[in-house]
């Protein structure tokens, strides 16, 4: 029996196979890279929970949250933790992630840590990655271009505690040394009634919270800056207390842009399109617009300033 013969594709068919091809992928990829986002995240809202939870149960056994930060040394009037965490034997500079480790499934960090000596005396334990402190949309470890503490190579955090509605640090110093002291000598620079749930040597419990625990943030997202500015420049590490590991709502360091995502070292921030994460102090996670006004913003990061905002889910 004589064959049929075997058709070919043309190279105008070839073509317009491939070109339908191509417009399927294009149409497809969006919906993939938009699927897989949504589940970085939900995966980082749920670390951010698990980091709140953390801290009420640290609240449960000690009957208040964890200080911010924990340090002595001053630079003029302003608490130096970047500094105090390279001084060694007798120094803190530690931050309010150290306490929560045994809470966070990192008890043998916490237990290796020698509490009688600083940051970089405990290099071992803190120049570690702890996987549910990276927002997984941004990175996995620490991101080239931040400042880290000398020898430091790991150990960054993505989540970091509310300092208020106040001014965070000292500008246009690279270490940026936190908050200041009163004419009295405490830490209430210079308006008590903006100070948030961590800042230094902070020791505030649920019943302090006057302006309501589900209007008050207690952590959130940070920015990972890399400028060549000290404004424009993050320093990390989970270890470190200070800018590494608080954020401000300060309404005040540039009023022409928002809260949050602005560039500036001392503001939140997030790897997400349109806001950030935050948990608020009765441990509800909120999905911030990054449009949020700023007076609310600035308001909701204080815990007893008398203005009550509530948000919406």
């Amino acid at each position: 029996m004589r064959r049929a013969p075997h058709r070919a594709f043309t190279l105008i068919e070839l073509l317009v196979v491939i070109a339908v091809i191509a417009i399927l992928i294009a149409l497809l990829l969006p919906a993939v890279q938009q699927a897989r986002e949504a589940a970085r995240r939900t995966e980082c809202k749920n670390r951010l929970k698990q980091l709140t939870l953390a801290m009420h149960t640290y609240h449960d056994q000690h009957q208040l949250f964890p200080p911010g930060a924990i340090g002595t040394v001053l630079a003029s009037n302003a608490l130096d933790t970047f500094q105090e965490a390279q001084n060694g034997t007798g120094y803190h500079g530690t931050s309010w992630i150290l306490q929560i480790l045994p809470m966070i499934d990192a008890a043998p960090l916490f237990d290796a840590w020698n509490f009688s000596t600083s940051v970089t005396g405990n290099i071992g334990v803190a120049n570690r990655d702890i996987p549910m402190l990276y927002c997984p949309t941004r990175r996995t470890t620490t991101t080239n271009g931040t400042l880290l503490l000398p020898n430091f190579t790991k150990g960054g955090t993505d989540y970091g505690g509310c300092i208020g509605g106040v001014n965070l640090a000292v500008d246009n110093v690279t270490n940026h040394p936190m908050h200041y002291r009163d004419a009295s000598g405490n830490w209430s620079y210079p308006y008590p009634g903006q100070w948030g749930i961590l800042h230094g040597n902070s020791s505030i419990s649920l019943p302090n919270i006057k302006d309501g625990a589900s209007s008050t943030i207690l952590l959130g997202e940070m920015q990972r800056l890399t400028g060549s500015a000290a404004n424009a420049r993050s320093i990390d590490g989970w270890g470190l207390g200070g800018t590494a590991t608080l954020f401000d709502t300060d309404a005040d360091s540039d009023p022409s842009k928002p809260g949050m995502n602005n560039g500036f070292y001392q503001s939140p921030g997030s790897a997400h399109e349109g806001g950030a994460h935050f948990s608020m102090a009765d441990g509800s996670v909120r999905f911030i617009q990054t449009n949020v006004s700023r007076a609310v913003f600035d308001a909701i990061g204080s815990f007893r300033g008398g203005e009550p905002y509530l948000l919406g889910n």
